[in-house]
């Protein structure tokens, strides 16, 4: 039978930082890793292609034409200006966020869809009325359930150039801006203002006519809050000159990120013997994605080099939630835990622990005398018991008996 004890200090990493002026310290700062968290890299919305444009006649059906590059979770959106106030239709898959007339004699429609990676081009019908003309335009980098818009305005009309349209309130930050406008002719555009004004693509109609032309600029918005008017203006090609038109603003929500932190181990009354189980604390979520995450111990508290727990490799979102750590066959020393989480499309996030957990050796203990050879005493002496006593991670002490 083996009795031993031992005392443990908590270690715990301090860092001193003098700040020295003209020769004199001027203030102490104490700081302990583990305090500090970085904060998750986000994805900006981004343009993936616009495919090309489609008039589509009175009565008449067409085909939209698919960007090229897309993959899962892109948001596809139709683009459609028409020359009446008429309405038009898109497979029962694609929904329908923007319709509105702003005048008698020109329509804004809108659909998207998200995609899977493979899409076949859809058929848009126009009934009756004139012409009209649709683009499809790929973004990537948006929310990827719900509505993919943070905020729609209302299609307004505009009576020739330059065009204005009122500012819309977006909620969410990185939200990308769309500037979506057309006119009954087919005129050149420019002077974009009031939002960022990176130009997606000036679409018109028909080249050969004076009819139908449609853009359409877009940009990210760093915060949260109202746009500002946007504007733009048309320039007369020889056709019907600056005819009234339409315009509408909108705005794609950025997806977010997932959130990653482990609060246990802390390094506080985290010691286990050697074999034996430790939960493993964390808090895992995401507003607009289910992900899970892997958990690893390392040796160090960087680097991302640490080897799999077994058993936690996709665990799922939660609040204080754990994971069970076997650690049979680890070997004994202090470990710090971290996790990897992704969502597909923002980059990689990953937390580390605050502390260590300890895995505590075994004593070890081996009687070599007696053997049983040569060990004959007489009553009343005494015999020497040769044993071998160790202990890795703390100073221990045996009974005999």
């Amino acid at each position: 039978m083996v009795f031993y004890s031992r005392k443990m200090c908590k270690k715990v990493k301090i860092f001193t930082v003098f700040f020295v002026i003209a020769g004199l310290i001027s203030g102490v700062v104490y700081f302990e890793l583990g305090w500090f968290k970085a904060t998750p890299a986000q994805a900006a919305i981004s343009l993936v292609n616009c495919g090309t444009v489609v008039k589509v006649a009175s009565g008449n059906l067409a085909s939209i034409g698919i960007p090229t590059g897309i993959t899962s979770n892109d948001i596809l959106v139709v683009f459609l200006h028409s020359r009446d106030n008429v309405n038009s239709t898109m497979p029962v898959d694609w929904t329908q966020d923007v319709q509105g007339n702003g005048n008698t004699t020109n329509r804004l429609e809108v659909w998207w869809k998200r995609t899977t990676g493979t899409e076949s081009a859809p058929t848009i019908t126009h009934a009756s009325g004139n012409s009209a003309i649709g683009k499809m335009c790929a973004f990537r980098g948006v929310v990827q359930s719900g509505s993919p818009f943070d905020a729609v305005g209302t299609v307004q009309s505009n009576a020739g150039t330059p065009i204005s349209t009122t500012a819309i309130t977006t909620a969410t930050n990185g939200a990308m801006i769309v500037h979506f406008f057309g006119s009954q002719d087919n005129n050149a555009w420019g002077s974009f203002s009031g939002i960022p004004t990176t130009l997606a693509g000036v679409v018109e109609g028909n080249t050969s006519g004076t009819d139908d032309s449609q853009v359409v600029t877009y940009g990210a918005q760093t915060s949260a809050g109202t746009t500002g008017v946007a504007g733009a203006s048309q320039t007369s090609t020889g056709g019907g000159g600056n005819d009234a038109g339409v315009s509408v603003l909108m705005s794609l929500k950025r997806n977010e990120p997932p959130t990653l932190s482990i609060s246990q181990p802390d390094g506080t009354s985290d010691t286990i013997a050697q074999d034996a189980s430790y939960s493993v604390t964390y808090t895992l979520s995401d507003t607009d994605n289910v992900v899970t995450a892997a958990l690893f111990y390392d040796t160090n508290n960087s680097g991302l080099d640490g080897t799999a727990i077994s058993g936690c490799g996709t665990v799922a979102e939660g609040t204080n939630a754990t994971c069970s750590w076997n650690t049979t066959g680890v070997t004994p020393g202090t470990y710090y835990v971290y996790g990897i989480t992704t969502d597909g499309t923002n980059p990689q996030v990953s937390a580390y622990s605050s502390g260590v957990v300890t895995i505590n050796a075994r004593p070890t203990l081996s009687i070599s005398q007696p053997d049983g050879v040569g060990d004959s005493v007489t009553q009343g002496n005494s015999f020497n018991v040769t044993y071998s006593l160790a202990d890795t991670d703390n100073t221990v002490t045996a009974a005999f008996y």
